[in-house]
């Protein structure tokens, strides 16, 4: 296996690696602004500079040169060399924090900050913003530039993205994601050298679904989402991971939260689903998660403590004999088994169905045309709702027609989501039903006139599996807490299969993945 040193370690490697990377890899960090590793190397902005030396090899003899001290000598470059264009060899020897490379790069930084505002007060990027963390490395207390910065007119370059072009260094990240990944040329470099700007095309905007990104990969605060701007201070947000639940891709996104309420949707990598990406579309739907939350259960449209309605709904089951369930694809695989069990050996029924969306119908897997990760089907775990037998029986009723016709049924089981209520009228009938048992996070005006209505957590505050349109299962945490008494879905019929004589004893998620075989 070939070697490289760097920084005195000695580090073995396969392939091809960036060195950037591969200093990463072992805990050296080459400071960099317009390095990423899912875009082209551009090497404009020298913040990567490192010492490359060789080991040197005496050409007759084939044998390394030592010095007095018996240590093999290096030949190092005369000048320093920026680290992500470095291709890795073996034997090569790299310096990061010698005196030599801190001074250029403190040289480098003074060039960088000559045009930078003091924004740090008021601009959203500041907690996050790694010239501020190079700034206090390498910079100085005292700029020698004492000219007037270059300012830039405010342009309006699209709804999800504030460009504040003064603080811009010149990176050129958002150009190349807009060309190389959106596949777009509607903003790029124009003009050139102390004029040159970042910027749409006259009259122009950016239109394509993944400007969100644009502003994640920005090192500084030149562009910002609109939707996050002087909401929070970073410092002041609490993080958890979990998956994008607005299509059924299921990206891996970062919630940032504080007071139970979700401020914004960062994309988190993971390479088998949505690398370092995620749709603006996903990324701006958080808010379905901050309103019309429903905290308490009602029966016969009052509040009901738990095991009031607990009992009431159990009551219902036992004396319908025609029962219609119309289930969520936004509920775990957990979830998604034990509801497929309850409706098969507790209360039996035909009229068990999850597909409230055409391409559920259709079972279609693809992405939307020109998209990189929406995809057509907007819930999360369709494939886990199918796996789990979520599915009508012989003669049974779909979820159109129990929507369509609820009255037909002596009682319906209705899972209530965000995707269901922004569709707007498919609910429009339910009031019609003879007794319905709704069980949702969400408020709705069937509250009112529903036999039971549940209130259950949402998929950020619990845990659970989704199988994504690549057959890919992704396991997510609570990043929130529950919202008032509000239960897990499987944990209320988990409880009502108790209270109907057929008790399941599934009453935790370890023991439901046991159970269904579904893994740890």
């Amino acid at each position: 296996m070939a070697k490289i040193t760097i920084d005195d370690k000695v580090i073995e490697y396969s392939g091809n690696p960036n060195l950037i990377e591969l200093a990463k890899e072992n805990g050296i960090d080459i400071p960099h602004f317009c390095y990423h590793p899912a875009l082209t190397i551009s090497g404009n902005c020298r913040m990567c500079l490192v010492e490359v030396g060789t080991l040197c090899k005496n050409q007759q003899t084939g044998e390394y040169e030592k010095d007095d001290k018996g240590n093999i000598k290096v030949n190092f470059m005369p000048k320093p060399q920026p680290g992500c264009y470095q291709q890795v060899s073996d034997g090569m020897v790299i310096r990061t924090n010698s005196e030599r490379i801190i001074e250029a790069r403190k040289g480098v930084l003074e060039f960088t900050l000559a045009n930078h505002p003091l924004d740090c007060p008021v601009c959203d990027q500041a907690g996050e913003c790694v010239l501020q963390d190079y700034s206090f490395q390498y910079g100085f207390s005292r700029s020698q530039f004492i000219e007037k910065k270059r300012t830039y007119k405010k342009n309006e370059i699209s709804p999800v993205l504030t460009q504040e072009m003064n603080r811009c260094i010149h990176c050129d990240r958002c150009a190349r994601f807009t060309t190389e990944i959106a596949g777009e040329s509607s903003f790029a470099r124009t003009w050139r050298g102390n004029k040159m700007e970042l910027s749409v095309l006259p009259g122009g905007t950016i239109t394509h679904n993944y400007q969100g990104n644009m502003a994640d990969i920005c090192p500084v605060g030149a562009l910002t989402i609109t939707d996050f701007r002087f909401k929070s201070r970073v410092w002041f947000l609490n993080y958890g991971v979990t998956l994008c639940t607005s299509c059924g891709k299921g990206c891996s996104v970062m919630t940032s939260h504080k007071k139970g309420k979700v401020f914004r949707l960062k994309p988190v990598y993971n390479e088998k689903v949505n690398t370092y990406w995620m749709c603006d579309h996903g990324r701006l739907r958080y808010r379905f998660l901050n309103e019309s939350r429903k905290s308490g259960h009602s029966a016969g449209g009052k509040k009901a403590n738990f095991q009031s309605a607990l009992s009431l709904a159990a009551e219902i089951l036992k004396a319908s004999k025609n029962i219609g369930v119309i289930a969520s694809a936004k509920e775990s695989l957990e979830t998604c088994m034990v509801l497929s069990r309850f409706f098969r050996e507790v209360a039996p029924t035909a009229h068990v169905d999850y597909r409230v969306d055409d391409a559920q119908v259709r079972d279609d897997r693809s992405l939307r045309p020109g998209e990189l990760l929406r995809a057509k089907d907007p819930y999360p775990n369709s494939f886990g709702a199918r796996e789990a037998g979520l599915l009508p029986g012989q003669g049974g009723a779909t979820a159109i027609d129990i929507l369509g016709a609820p009255e037909k049924f002596d009682a319906v089981v209705l899972f209530i989501d965000d995707h269901i209520i922004e569709a707007g009228d498919r609910l429009g009938n339910m009031s019609k039903a003879k007794n319905l048992i709704v069980l949702s996070p969400f408020e709705s005006s069937l509250d009112s006139t529903a036999a039971v209505s549940f209130a259950t957590r949402a998929y950020s505050e619990t845990s659970g599996t989704y199988i994504n349109i690549d057959g890919i299962r992704q396991k997510y945490c609570p990043v929130l807490p529950p919202l008032g008494d509000a239960r897990d879905s499987w944990d209320i019929l988990n409880q009502l299969s108790g209270l109907m004589g057929k008790s399941f004893g599934l009453d935790s998620i370890g023991k439901i993945r046991s159970h269904f075989k579904l893994g740890d």
